[in-house]
């Protein structure tokens, strides 16, 4: 298989990278003339090893020809909305998934002298493989470490533990990150030579979060709980705690269980793990002096910001991109930005399906709520809607532009309809959480820094009432870490941070009910921020989800405007082989007793 050759070849890149200073710890560049005792030995280019593999993490929000930006596409959120020959639409979205390695698809890495960290069509699966090799060969290498620099914040002891912690910790995210695509394989513990044996034989998903978990547990004992201003952006007691509970949560799922021969339900067991264990993370969170939930002023600095390019809500995220442009040559933009707004001709817009799951101001579903009227749509929503999406009659620019209308006209034959059909469909939405204020190529606002959160706070808090709910239902409390929750409190939480009242108590009398509204809140809080389509497989709902894939059909005859919508006929097929991501052919040749996926 490629994951085992990747995971060999990289055997000879260790000895390339550069010496990084303390200060500098993810800006790193491959630089040859070191060998295995010279990395080894000395701290600061050890560090540099551990400081490679952080670039490895998949970064969502780092490349503008990263085709990995939108997997919100192949869920419910967003429609890809070019007709020509893009793969997400015509392939991806067609359930064509064998041997189809693009975007989340496959093991490719695409390494590159020129330019090692960033390339098109990197996979997280391929990524993953090569960080693991990293690590490993780091870990299996520790003892050679005696050379230290004189650093004020800790001792030779202790920077040898970090060390260890973070190497643990990447190895268990990426080990993570194969499983939760592809379900369990074998145990990724050693560096693996050309020459040894691979016992290939696949494990059961719980061996495998088992076995992350220990390192995870390990990494949360050598870690410190924050680091000095310059190494913002290294993972920390909290992150650790943050990923063994999402990896657990992930564990107790539906899609997982089945993996292991049981019921489509939840594992009570692992549910129960995953709500102690999320609490164990908002202890260690507050105890940490550094993390805090941004309020709803600095909400958006989660993911766009002026001054920093580290959201202090950011329990873990890959390293951060420089500034930048507005439009599509930048960081990304390309897939948030309408091809007339400096944006790509092959663009993505929010589905109907997702503006729907924005509740109303009195904490109710659009559909249970009475006062709510299909045809003025947009007052009296979830703040986040504003936030996350340009609707019909938005003031989309900070200046007046010249040649274009400043407000969305999204109805049948408006400016931005007609503009959207020269290159495909029109869903009625533009993108907007990504963006940030002057995205455009009006008004021009560059200098700003894309940030892209693996985890956040907030989501631990919906972890929690996730795991909870399932283990104990809404209103029984769970205690660890000193803390004490409720799955009801944990998502009141997260709705009272941007203003939204608490969980209606007409979803809060049992444990199904209340399972609906959490989904719903993860799909609003967490919206594109690429979680929903993993949430989809795990929960195995997918196939009843993405049967019907809607627009806004909206109709405007002189002040009318008349709110419609209509489905986009063929914009999903997802069968019960898509709950596993496919082994390539090529490479299950590669490897004796390795067995595919069902139905591929």
């Amino acid at each position: 298989m490629k994951l085992k050759i990747i995971y060999i070849y990289l055997a000879i890149m260790v000895g390339i990278f550069s010496i990084p200073a303390c200060e500098d710890y993810l800006d790193v560049s491959p630089d040859l003339g070191l060998d295995d005792e010279e990395v080894y030995s000395n701290y600061e280019t050890f560090q540099g090893v551990i400081a490679h593999a952080y670039w490895t993490l998949h970064n969502y929000a780092y490349d503008p020809h990263d085709w990995d930006s939108e997997i919100g596409t192949l869920s419910d959120e967003a429609q890809h909305l070019s007709t020509n020959s893009k793969p997400i639409a015509n392939v991806a979205n067609q359930g064509l998934w064998q041997d189809f390695d693009w975007i989340e698809f496959g093991f490719d890495y695409n390494w590159s002298e020129g330019d090692p960290e960033r390339k098109l069509r990197k996979q997280p699966a391929g990524e993953a493989v090569v960080g693991i090799r990293m690590v490993n060969l780091a870990l299996e290498n520790l003892d050679k470490l005696e050379n230290f620099p004189d650093l004020a914040n800790f001792t030779p002891e202790e920077m040898k533990r970090h060390l260890e912690g973070e190497a643990r910790l990447i190895r268990a995210w990426h080990y993570f990150q194969i499983i939760q695509r592809y379900g369990g394989i074998f145990f990724m513990n050693r560096s693996f030579e050309s020459t040894d044996l691979v016992d290939s034989t696949r494990r059961s998903y719980q061996e495998c979060t088992d076995w992350l978990i220990s390192d995870l547990d390990k990494a949360a004992e050598l870690l410190p709980k924050n680091w000095p201003v310059n190494f913002e952006g290294r993972a920390t007691v909290t992150t650790a705690k943050a990923i063994k509970s999402m990896a657990l949560l992930y564990a107790a799922s539906p899609n997982m269980n089945m993996f292991d021969g049981g019921a489509n339900a939840y594992n009570l067991t692992r549910a129960q793990e995953a709500a102690e264990a999320a609490l164990e993370t908002l202890a260690a969170a507050e105890n940490s002096a550094y993390y805090r939930m941004l309020p709803l002023a600095e909400y958006k600095q989660n993911w766009c910001s002026a001054t920093s390019g580290i959201s202090y809500e950011a329990l873990w995220g890959p390293p951060q991109s420089n500034a930048n442009a507005p439009t599509a040559t930048s960081a990304g933009n390309g897939w948030y930005n309408p091809h007339w707004d400096g944006g790509w001709a092959v663009w993505s817009g929010p589905t109907q399906n997702a503006v729907d799951k924005f509740e109303t101001v009195n904490g109710l579903a659009i559909e249970d709520d009475p006062v709510y009227n299909p045809q003025d749509p947009f007052i009296n929503r979830d703040p986040r809607l504003d936030m996350f999406v340009y609707k019909n009659g938005d003031n989309m620019y900070i200046s007046s532009p010249s040649n274009k209308p400043a407000t969305l006209e999204a109805w049948n034959g408006g400016y931005h309809d007609l503009q959207a059909k020269t290159v495909g469909l029109w869903t009625g939405y533009l993108h907007r959480k990504h963006r940030w204020d002057g995205a455009n190529n009006v008004d021009n606002v560059a200098g700003v820094k894309r940030i892209f959160p693996l985890i956040r706070y907030a989501q631990v808090y919906l972890d929690f009432a996730e795991a909870a709910n399932e283990a104990v239902g809404p209103t029984t409390a769970i205690s660890a870490g000193g803390k004490t929750m409720t799955a009801v409190q944990a998502l009141n939480v997260v709705r009272s941070r941007v203003g939204m009242p608490d969980v209606d108590p007409m979803y809060t009398g049992s444990k199904e009910a209340l399972r609906e509204r959490i989904r719903n809140e993860r799909f609003v809080e967490l919206y594109q921020e690429m979680h929903r389509w993993h949430d989809l497989r795990r929960w195995r709902i997918a196939d009843e989800v993405l049967k019907e894939i809607y627009r806004a059909d909206i109709l405007k005859s002189g002040s009318t405007i008349i709110y419609n919508k209509e489905e986009i006929e063929g914009a999903r097929v997802f069968e019960e082989r898509h709950y596993w991501y496919p082994f390539p052919n090529s490479e299950m040749r590669q490897v004796e007793n390795f067995t595919q996926n069902p139905g591929w």
